[in-house]
């Protein structure tokens, strides 16, 4: 999918190459944006390599930079002397014979093509209309497209537009939230290739590479004056993806999923029975998968089938949603995540999920049920005894003396001898021998 003729125009970081004639605005052109644009040069080489596609197919939701792609696309026919006629639909042209009259117009801007040359035609945001009313006309646009125009489809939610020969003749590009997440290069163009290894890794463990997240986290980042450092970005984050999120996907999910999808929020993997075993019923989480708005926020876990995590911005929204929560389900539904973490077998998860729903009892029996510090030492090594011990605190120490020996072995591994060997005979003492707890019954 590539313009007749003539090289794209090199741009720099902070300039924007869109025209700035009397349509710089409304329908008939991309809307403006102040953000700094990504030149997504691995999208348009992957567009380059597709010849002989036809039609473009951005479909994603809110935030994964669908229409600047697309105007990007618009500047290169532009750059090149091309028609192009851009179309943003609106839920206007729901009225009768308001988007025929739209896509006439649109079409009547591209009728002139150069001899050997191409036109292109962006529709941008097909879910504005429902389905019923948009279908039937993109279906007759689609077989009535002369051979030299190339078509770009830009939405939210997938549609049905007589596209499926054309795919299988490849005629059809699809681009889909994976291709649209922005690359480490695109990360590192937009932070003016500032960010080291360890920044790098942690701006795509919070954002996904989600653009929109990626945008907020670098206007974080000019307003902070140590700009080498990332270390607070979680919870700028949680505050800006929440409310974008909350106004622009969750408004769109009724209020009975909603509800349900901040409860399982609390867990780190979904799948049909951690949601049975949280919610009572796995419905929701069928329900969930098949949303189009929140589905795919869900990513699929490489080390088991059918169980998915939901991305890491939605995860930080929904969390915040969840402190909202009333306190006792809260508590509840914490308790049954750590029961579900127990049977998988994960304990750190487990105790986690014990510890804040505030129930030390549960915690420290998890940690006995699991074998007690030499088992847990013997089946999971030192990284699982110091993550428990960095877990238990002073109070649960004192009600559980042998959980001290966890303690003594973080203490021992790190050459603190002294200090191990009195928490060991803590323990001791306080057991008999490690024989008796202090609330009475057999150790």
């Amino acid at each position: 999918m590539t313009p007749a003729a003539g090289p794209m125009p090199k741009t720099g970081p902070m300039e924007d190459v869109r025209d700035r004639g009397a349509e710089a605005e409304g329908r008939w052109s991309p809307p403006p944006h102040a953000t700094q644009t990504v030149p997504r040069r691995g999208l348009l080489a992957r567009l380059d390599a597709s010849a002989g596609v036809r039609i473009l197919d951005l479909c994603a939701p809110a935030g994964y930079g669908k229409t600047l792609f697309a105007a990007q696309l618009r500047d290169r026919w532009l750059a090149r002397g091309l028609p192009v006629a851009w179309l943003t639909l609106d839920p206007a042209d729901a009225e009768e014979g308001a988007l025929e009259q739209a896509l006439t117009t649109a079409q009547d801007k591209i009728r002139a093509i150069p001899s050997g040359g191409s036109a292109l035609l962006v529709l941008d945001g097909l879910h504005s209309l429902e389905p019923a009313r948009l279908t039937p006309l993109l279906e007759g646009l689609v077989r009535r497209l002369p051979a030299a125009v190339r078509l770009v489809l830009t939405g939210r939610v997938p549609v049905k537009a007589g596209l499926a020969p054309l795919r299988a003749r490849g005629l059809v590009l699809d681009l889909r939230p994976a291709d649209l997440c922005f690359s480490r290069e695109d990360m590192q163009y937009l932070f003016n290739h500032a960010l080291g290894p360890a920044e790098q890794q942690e701006l795509e463990h919070l954002t996904g590479g989600w653009p929109v997240a990626v945008q907020f986290a670098r206007r974080w980042w000019q307003r902070r004056g140590d700009r080498a450092r990332l270390s607070h970005l979680a919870d700028a984050l949680a505050d800006d993806t929440a409310d974008y999120l909350e106004e622009e996907v969750f408004a769109r999910v009724d209020a009975a999923l909603m509800a349900d999808a901040v409860r399982l929020s609390v867990m780190d993997r979904l799948g049909p029975e951690p949601v049975h075993h949280l919610l009572g019923q796995d419905e929701s989480w069928y329900r969930l998968l098949d949303n189009v708005a929140l589905g795919p926020f869900l990513r699929p876990l490489a080390d088991e089938q059918q169980h998915f995590a939901m991305h890491p911005t939605l995860a930080l929204a929904l969390r915040r949603c969840f402190q909202r929560l009333p306190h006792g389900e809260r508590l509840a539904l914490r308790r049954r995540a750590a029961v579900w973490c127990q049977r998988r077998g994960d304990l750190i998860g487990a105790v986690r999920h014990a510890m804040k729903a505030g129930d030390a009892d549960l915690a420290a029996q998890l940690v006995e049920a699991a074998g007690g510090a030499q088992e847990i030492w013997m089946r999971f090594g030192y990284g699982v005894i110091k993550a428990l011990d960095d877990m238990l605190d002073a109070a649960i120490l004192a009600a559980y003396p042998r959980m001290k020996l966890l303690h003594a072995l973080t203490l021992l591994k790190t050459g603190r001898l002294t200090e191990a060997r009195n928490a060991f005979e803590e323990a001791r003492r306080d057991t008999r021998d490690f024989t008796e707890e202090p609330r009475g019954g057999d150790c």
